[in-house]
């Protein structure tokens, strides 16, 4: 299992670089306020890397805080949800 989580982890890496940071620092050559520079060409992509670990890592805590054990948990607790509702207005205006 640890090996499969490894694989799975440098794999996600791997995606992440390749196609996502690396056109985003394309993009920032290219960029008019950004470009010319290399040392502020690493800036937005930094930050928005940063920005997503945030939110993920939050989320996580969120989630955690709340008392759910996984994402598929919440979201299974949400549809239960939108179902009792769903149900109870038809119970009312009787379809």
């Amino acid at each position: 299992m640890s090996s499969s989580l490894g694989f799975a982890a440098g794999v996600m890496l791997a995606a992440s670089y390749w196609s996502l940071l690396a056109p985003a620092c394309e993009l920032t050559k290219t960029s008019e306020f950004w470009g010319g520079n290399a040392a502020m060409e690493v800036i937005p992509v930094s930050l928005g890397f940063l920005m997503g670990a945030l939110f993920v890592y939050l989320a996580d805590g969120i989630l955690d805080h709340m008392g759910v054990e996984s994402p598929a948990v919440a979201l299974g607790e949400l549809e239960l949800n939108i179902l009792r509702k769903l149900s109870v207005i038809e119970s009312v205006s009787g379809c």
